[in-house]
């Protein structure tokens, strides 16, 4: 449904259910998933869009090229910002840097998000917020400038946190920040396995046993450059557009391949002297101890 004084272009698709009430403006491109609200006096500028059930409140401005995911709660008088030094006439070569915003986010009235700004699923920004940095998951931030709000959304306890400690909580040990490693991590395994995550090599699909791989080497390097750390590796996919080069190893599989050259499933069964067998061995297992437990190559390597 499309108020009568609400102007809509032409090029714009609406999914089916969506309502657009009156004095807003929908600009050319913008697209919307099914059952969205558009509030008065909204306006969503050009290449705007929105997945499903999103619910944008009064007088709402979105900015050109803005990513809104599914179930997203946009209260009355929200600004997104584009640009940090907006000007008349923008310069040659200006490019928009507009906001993402994942699905399942809450978004309080008045509230202002600064240009480029990636909020991740489930956060909740309280009201006359301004947001100027990335949110992790599932964290709730109030203020200006905004800071974590001494509560858990996951288990809804309000105590306080010290400052080393703002995002993870003390109750139910819930972690923001893990929990967007964890995104970003099963996102680049999906990628790279083509769906199921999975070991291209010896198929294994335990996410906990799976790591990306550089099929050129030089890995540690790399982890080294972008912090050395796990996390910023799998946000730095993301950025890049999963780029290729990389693959989907167990750490079996990666830990062989890069010690002895081949991966332990390559060679015939091997049962060392001394292993008490005492259940079925798969094929081309190595199993030791007593009783026989399945050797784990990258623990070896680990330990020496």
């Amino acid at each position: 449904m499309i108020h009568g004084t609400a102007e809509v272009h032409e090029t714009a698709v609406l999914g089916e259910g969506t309502v657009v009430w009156g004095g807003a403006c929908v600009m050319a491109g913008v697209t919307t998933g099914v059952h969205c609200s558009i509030g008065r006096c909204s306006e969503l500028s050009r290449a705007v869009r929105l997945g499903d059930h999103v619910r944008i409140g009064y007088g709402v401005f979105i900015p050109t090229r803005t990513r809104i995911g599914h179930r997203v709660f946009i209260g009355p008088g929200v600004v997104m910002c584009d640009d940090k030094r907006p000007r008349v006439n923008p310069p040659m070569g200006y490019t928009p840097n507009p906001p993402t915003i994942e699905d399942d986010v809450s978004i309080g009235a008045g509230v202002v998000i600064g240009p480029g700004v990636h909020i991740s699923s489930g956060a909740f920004v309280g009201a006359g917020a301004v947001l100027i940095e990335n949110l992790p998951a599932h964290l709730t931030v109030v203020g200006n400038p905004a800071r974590p709000l001494r509560k858990c959304t996951v288990c809804g306890q309000r105590k306080r946190m010290p400052a080393w400690r703002q995002y993870r909580c003390p109750s139910c040990e819930h972690d923001a920040r893990r929990a967007t490693y964890a995104q970003n991590r099963l996102r680049a395994l999906e990628h790279y396995s083509g769906g199921q995550p999975h070991c291209i090599c010896c198929g294994e699909t335990t996410l906990h046993f799976l790591a990306l791989d550089h099929i050129a080497g030089g890995g540690n390097a790399h982890r080294g450059s972008l912090g050395g750390n796990a996390g910023h590796f799998a946000r730095w996919l993301r950025a890049q557009g999963y780029p290729d080069g990389y693959r989907v190893l167990c750490h079996n599989c990666n830990g062989a391949r890069g010690y002895y050259g081949r991966c332990p499933h390559e060679a015939a069964d091997d049962t060392p002297a001394g292993a008490v067998v005492t259940r079925d061995v798969e094929p081309y297992q190595t199993v030791v101890g007593n009783p026989a437990r399945p050797l784990r190559v990258a623990a070896v390597l680990e330990a020496r």
